[in-house]
């Protein structure tokens, strides 16, 4: 039996995560209200390594390839941008009972596809019914 890696074999991650959001409502009566919202995100994540050597280890474990393995770091890289917009409407039917009726707007930009571009622009229709108890 070979050895698998050792503690020198790290793996350095990273990652940068930005999120933005706003929203506003407006209340035009005691039964109806406005509301719209802005999401953003900005996300990127990769890992270097792991720096796998198979000259310095005292075995190789059978049908191990420690050079691919050392590839990996190189398909690792995420990196998006998403963004939305949310405009509507809320309506108090009964004490207990709202609905809410809204459009939405989804832009996803995929900056590294791997597999496959999940790049891609939404449209959208909500309607919600709330029940407050």
């Amino acid at each position: 039996m070979g050895q698998f890696g050792t503690l020198y074999n790290d793996i350095r991650n990273t990652n940068s995560d930005h999120t933005a959001w706003t929203a506003v409502n407006v209340q035009a009566n005691d039964k109806i209200a406005g509301y719209g919202q802005f999401v953003l995100t900005d996300s990127s994540a990769s890992f270097k390594g792991p720096s796998l050597d198979p000259t310095k280890v005292i075995g190789t474990p059978p049908g191990f390839n420690y050079p691919a393995v050392a590839d990996l770091g190189n398909y690792s890289k995420l990196d998006i941008r998403w963004w939305s917009v949310e405009a509507g409407m809320k309506q108090a039917l009964r004490n207990s009972l709202m609905m809410d009726y809204a459009l939405t707007y989804q832009d996803y930009k995929d900056r590294y596809p791997y597999l496959f571009d999940t790049t891609g622009k939404n449209w959208g229709f909500v309607i919600r019914a709330n029940w407050m108890f």
